[in-house]
């Protein structure tokens, strides 16, 4: 607005930045109009644009609208057939992204780092690790650079994928090394190196992998650790839990709930004493199991339901429910039906 209020003319390095701040926005509506803007200021064939204007449409899961601009497309570039695999990915239209792909290729377009980004996030999404295997010879074939990025999407895919010890080596291998790096491997960990051994082993590599990592490790980490020590009836496992209780209450000394797990750990194995004396640690410090809770909206409020709430007050909520149903199958006004 105050460009236009001073004369100022827009151009293609303006409306790329407004159609990315409406892609975090989800900001469906005002990305529309600022199309509509693109095509009064004659910008709609510049490639910058259209590329970000895919993005948009990606982001918003609108990918008819993104093919629509990228099939409209009369010059197109690496970034552009980037553009358009991500969003079909991000739809879930996975066989759609490496059909446009291997058209791609057709084409004569070499990808590039950000494209094989992509496709690994695609593998990984379905995880299909012979697919992802088959992006990575491609990645040495060409001989793209193992950066950062690339990197933790190959170390995310074999993760997710199940291939823990690939994922291990390229990860070892790495020379610069991120959160998200991290993070992948530690949510290989957790999802498959812990439930295909069932070893303490595993376990005990989980832990010392975590602890040596560049940053402190936080509560959802180590909450992931004991919940896997719950889950694997390993030998060693009690050690290893005790460690990371330890840690998690310095963390979150109010979190009812690290205690309760490992609680039900104990009890899990029998080891009724110990469970014991952990809801003995819970009521010295004041600290009660979360209830659970249900929620419900009805006319526009909120009702919330907690176990132990007594029967007559969701009973009526239930008549009330039943009484807005019938008046909107029939179309008729609450105050006519009684």
């Amino acid at each position: 607005m105050a460009m236009r209020d001073r004369g100022t003319k827009p151009d293609k390095l303006t409306f790329p930045f407004l159609l990315k701040a409406c892609s975090k926005l989800s900001a469906m509506q005002e990305g529309r109009q600022i199309q509509v803007e693109i095509f009064k200021h004659g910008l709609d064939t510049d490639v910058y644009v259209q590329n970000t204007l895919i993005h948009f449409y990606g982001s918003c899961r609108q990918i008819s609208d993104a093919r629509q601009v990228f099939d409209e497309m009369s010059c197109r570039s690496v970034v552009s057939w980037t553009a358009i695999i991500k969003a079909s990915i991000e739809n879930l239209k996975i066989e759609d992204s490496f059909a446009i792909f291997a058209k791609m290729r057709i084409c004569g377009f070499e990808p590039d780092e950000a494209t094989m980004v992509v496709l690994l996030s695609a593998c990984a999404e379905i995880g299909n690790l012979s697919l992802g295997k088959w992006v990575h010879c491609q990645v040495i074939k060409k001989g793209i650079m193992l950066n950062c990025q690339l990197g933790t999407a190959l170390v995310d895919m074999y993760a997710k994928c199940g291939a823990l010890d690939s994922a291990k080596i390229l990860f070892d291998r790495m020379i610069e090394k991120n959160v998200w790096t991290w993070s992948a491997m530690i949510l290989g960990f957790a999802q498959h190196g812990l439930a295909n051994e069932g070893r303490s082993g595993r376990l005990t590599e989980a832990y010392d992998f975590i602890m040596k990592m560049p940053f402190e490790p936080d509560p959802v980490i180590l909450r992931t650790l004991l919940s896997a020590c719950r889950i694997h009836d390993v030998n060693g496992r009690s050690e290893i839990s005790q460690k990371v209780t330890k840690r998690l209450m310095v963390l979150e000394p109010k979190r009812s709930g690290n205690l309760v797990m490992v609680a039900n750990m104990y009890a899990d194995d029998g080891l009724w004493k110990e469970a014991g004396i952990i809801r003995t640690v819970m009521r010295e410090r004041g600290l009660k199991k979360m209830a659970g809770e249900s929620c419900v909206e009805v006319g526009g409020s909120i009702y919330r339901f907690f176990s132990g709430d007594d029967y007559e007050n969701i009973n009526h909520l239930l008549n009330g429910l039943n009484l807005m149903i019938v008046a909107m199958l029939f179309d008729s006004p609450l105050e006519n039906l009684g």
